[in-house]
């Protein structure tokens, strides 16, 4: 297996012992060297991941329970990240894409509240000054260009003071896009989402593309917020699975996790495939969603995820 991913096709079974200080000291010395893993030591973060994951489990020290040790947790103990071991199992394991959660969501005690129809009429709903973070991902094509305009006089409405409007954007319309966002809210920073992998091809402009901007614009008054973040995200590949212009949910959960904070709630009125409903339920804790999608078959497919 020297100086190659391992691929494994079928999934481990959770074993009934399983030791949490082993399975650190056994997996972070290789952590660094992922040519070089072999199949055990994928399956033991496979298993660890599981475990912690999906399972209730409480680390025993001289026979007392403490808090459970999360999977983030585990990644860090190893000396790695939460984000880089997920997409190194995304890749070994074959049939991860369909069996591991990610492609069906877990609701748990934070049950979404979602919606099938157009954002601008469903949002009336919302009272004014009550949502905590706004973060979507809107159509690029010219002709949903209005809809920035209507997104953000919205968002001045019902977002709290201080609080933000964050958005990916593409970049053919970028400046319109600023414009509509300038004339409600204001602008904060200016950051950029990095695709690892294959790049997409604009042929208008001759421009292999890897960099997407993003959207920071902010309800007065001025508010800095309480975490610091580097303002270019790196992604592994865009998740194209669930819908055509879907993304890659680890930089949304990043996102959420510094510009909310636990028990608050998040609006996405372009819900698409899912992923900022995805990465609120699996922020640690579980972030409360709003979330809107006018397309009937991309709304079913989102229902069909959660379980």
């Amino acid at each position: 297996m020297a100086n190659e991913l391992v691929t494994i096709e079928d999934l481990p079974k959770t074993p009934t012992s399983w030791d949490y200080n082993e399975s650190v000291t056994k997996t972070r010395q290789f952590i660094y060297k992922w040519k070089n893993l072999t199949v055990e030591l994928a399956t033991e973060l496979w298993i660890a991941r599981e475990i912690l994951s999906t399972q209730a489990w409480n680390k025993k020290s001289d026979g007392q329970n403490s808090p459970s040790l999360p999977w983030a947790q585990y990644c860090k103990d190893i000396g790695s990240s939460k984000s880089t071991v997920n997409g190194w199992l995304k890749r070994m394991f074959a049939k991860e894409e369909k069996e591991l959660p990610g492609r069906t969501l877990a609701i748990g005690d934070t049950r979404p509240n979602i919606s099938n129809g157009d954002f601008r009429e469903l949002i009336k709903d919302i009272n004014e000054n009550s949502i905590d973070l706004i973060l979507t991902d809107p159509p690029y094509p010219e002709e949903f260009l209005p809809l920035w305009g209507d997104l953000a006089r919205e968002a001045k409405r019902v977002l709290k003071p201080g609080h933000f409007l964050i958005s990916y954007s593409g970049q053919s319309h970028l400046l319109e896009v600023l414009d509509f966002l300038r004339g409600h809210l204001n602008y904060y920073w200016l950051g950029m989402l990095f695709h690892k992998g294959r790049t997409g091809q604009r042929f208008e402009v001759n421009m292999w593309n890897r960099a997407k901007p993003i959207l920071f614009f902010q309800k007065p008054p001025y508010t800095k917020q309480e975490q610091w973040i580097e303002d270019v995200i790196i992604s592994e590949q865009p998740d194209k699975d669930i819908h055509s212009w879907g993304q890659n949910v680890n930089p949304v959960l990043k996102l959420i996790e510094v510009f909310s904070n636990p028990g608050d709630t998040v609006l996405d009125p372009f819900l698409g495939g899912g992923t900022t409903l995805e990465a609120c339920l699996k922020a640690e804790p579980p972030r409360k969603l709003i979330g809107y999608e006018k397309d009937t078959e991309a709304f079913d497919k989102i229902k069909e995820r959660l379980q």
